[in-house]
């Protein structure tokens, strides 16, 4: 029979473009270690050069053909014999399926001929994808870079540069983002969108602009995330601005003004002069200088709430929220103080630098102020309470919430099922000042009516040190491990670039750095745990009851109590090192 044949599957690319193609991949640093085989199969060898996906099929056996029947010298029938199969030797990346071949990964397909026998190979290749693109307007250009795969050659600066010329792209040309981009491809990151050209502005001629320094809010009661969603508890209602913050710049001109350029070089007419909007007003609360070019510039004369209305600016400093903070208002943030009058409701924030006071109660929120708080009723956390202030908390009682204040916490009640921590000292006053549950971290101790429960519910009291001392410890060792994330990073980028040809000395010059800040975060926290082994002055006084199943600690110094007591004040003895009771007078 006739001998089968190899029909190819693909079409192979004309010399002029595959011989670029064979000149880029032999000359790449990885194609000894990606193409074991160059030995048995060179690539000046490859007469067949084309692009395939992974799966693709390259090329297959013909039909076999059975050949003509004959017959034997005793008139027997002979069945025709099959001819023969090409010789077929394959290489990297690609499998053969019975008769079918097949590419396994994406990349160039490279087939030659030697003696009769067929070579076939797949090596890795994908080209970097290079766009450009310009705003509308022609005020930008943009340009998004990805990343090349295998033994394609890398982007360069000149190619990105030959893409601009061909998008007419010729004035503004930022190359050190054409520069940042590329090399974030050689490091195998893509670049989306960044602009790489912007326009010159015109300047508009004659009369007085108002260039705002701040932002100001639309007044919108929701705000759109990045991810599209709506947002209604971060409301867009506020323009907060802090003492010294440049506001608005009252800008004149004149003359005939300035024409700009877009970024294909086009003049951009400067427009007409304007009707020049009258200045705006201000009371004290904003105050005037100027500039070095001699323009006004108004600051904020304190911190505060910016309102511009009727063309008069002025800045209120305190915040007051009538109701309660909750769908109606959003999230309240604010440089000062805070009042509500109403209450906080569940999964709403207050944040302030001043002081916080809430005539109602607070729900599963979080209050924090660089203040005191100061909260009319009570604390109902459900868990998910925080509050937090910088001097001093004080509430009717609190319920599975998290309190933090560095001053002191005070209670006019009870204390349920809640985590406190403090720097001064816990009280809950009256007969109702019992506390139950939870972990309280006290560096001057606690003063309860009641401490546990008949029921054994574990209640915890660590008292006598600087408890955010320990907190300062936990911080600098997570910076720390991030730190050495970060020379993990380091390491790798140095041997990208060096298997890159580039040089190191910035790079080992950054890991340096992180090396002494390593150094310098764990001196700071051996210093931090030296400084939380202090001794503080503290007392835990029960006016009433101690409940079996509540544990006392300080300094490493458990004491559980065992047994019902009454009027009873514990203190930690420096010189026995051990928590001692002593009766309350």
């Amino acid at each position: 029979g006739k001998d089968r044949e190899l029909a190819w599957s693909v079409a192979f690319l004309p010399e002029d473009q595959a011989e670029p193609l064979r000149r880029a991949a032999a000359g790449h640093p990885a194609l000894a270690s990606s193409v074991p085989s160059l030995g048995d199969f060179p690539l000046a060898e490859a007469a067949g050069v084309c692009f395939v996906q992974a799966g693709q099929e390259i090329g297959k056996f013909t039909a076999p053909s059975p050949g003509t029947p004959g017959q034997s010298v005793s008139g027997e029938a002979l069945p025709g014999i099959p001819g023969a199969d090409p010789k077929v030797r394959t290489f990297e990346n690609v499998a053969r399926i019975r008769d079918v071949f097949r590419s396994e990964v994406e990349g160039l397909a490279l087939q030659g001929e030697r003696d009769g026998e067929f070579f076939l190979r797949v090596i890795p290749y994908k080209e970097y994808l290079l766009e450009v693109s310009l705003a509308p307007d022609i005020s930008e250009a943009r340009l998004s870079l990805r990343p090349g795969e295998g033994l394609a050659p890398p982007p360069t600066v000149e190619a990105v540069l030959a893409a601009l010329a061909e998008a007419e792209v010729t004035y503004g040309i930022d190359r050190d983002a054409v520069s940042a981009a590329v090399l974030e491809s050689l490091e195998g990151r893509p670049s989306e969108g960044v602009v790489v050209a912007r326009r010159k502005e015109p300047v508009a001629a004659g009369g007085l602009k108002v260039e705002w320094k701040v932002r100001k809010a639309t007044g919108a009661a929701v705000t759109i995330r990045e991810d599209g969603r709506a947002d209604y508890k971060n409301q867009d209602r506020s323009t907060l601005v802090t003492e010294g913050q440049p506001l608005a710049e009252l800008v004149r001109f004149g003359g005939e003004g300035e024409d700009g350029i877009d970024v294909r070089g086009q003049a951009i007419k400067a427009p007409a002069d304007p009707r020049s909007a009258p200045p705006p007003q201000w009371d004290a609360s904003v105050r005037e200088e100027r500039t070095p070019e001699g323009n006004v510039l108004l600051v904020a004369a304190r911190t505060g709430e910016l309102y511009f209305e009727g063309n008069r600016l002025s800045i209120i400093q305190g915040k007051q929220v009538a109701g309660d903070v909750g769908p109606a208002t959003g999230n309240v943030r604010f440089p000062g103080a805070v009042q509500v009058s109403g209450s906080v409701l569940g999964g709403y924030t207050v944040f302030a630098e001043g002081d916080v006071a809430i005539s109602g109660s607070v729900e599963a929120a979080l209050i924090s102020s660089d203040g005191s708080i100061r909260i009319g009723e009570g604390i109902k956390g459900r868990r998910k309470a925080t509050l937090r202030a910088r001097k001093t908390l004080e509430a009717a009682f609190a319920e599975q919430a998290l309190l933090l204040a560095v001053e002191g916490v005070s209670l006019r009640g009870a204390c349920l099922l809640s985590n406190v921590k403090t720097n001064g000292r816990l009280v809950l006053g009256g007969d109702k000042g019992i506390l139950i549950g939870g972990v309280v971290r006290a560096r001057r101790g606690v003063e309860v009516q009641s401490l546990g429960s008949e029921n054994g519910i574990k209640t915890e009291v660590y008292f006598g040190q600087d408890y955010l001392l320990a907190d300062q410890v936990e911080a600098e060792e997570r910076e720390i491990e991030r730190l050495k994330a970060l020379i993990l990073q380091t390491d790798k980028r140095m041997k990208d670039l060096e298997r890159s040809g580039f040089s190191l000395d910035e790079v080992r010059q950054d890991k340096t750095k992180l090396v002494k800040l390593i150094e310098k975060r764990s001196l700071r926290i051996f210093d931090l745990r030296e400084r939380f082994e202090e001794h503080h002055e503290s007392t835990v006084t029960v006016r009433g009851v101690v409940h079996p199943g509540v544990i006392l600690e300080s300094h490493n110094r458990f004491l559980e109590i065992q047994s019902r007591k009454e009027r009873v004040v514990f203190t930690f003895d420096v010189r026995l090192g051990r928590i001692v009771e002593q009766p309350l007078k």
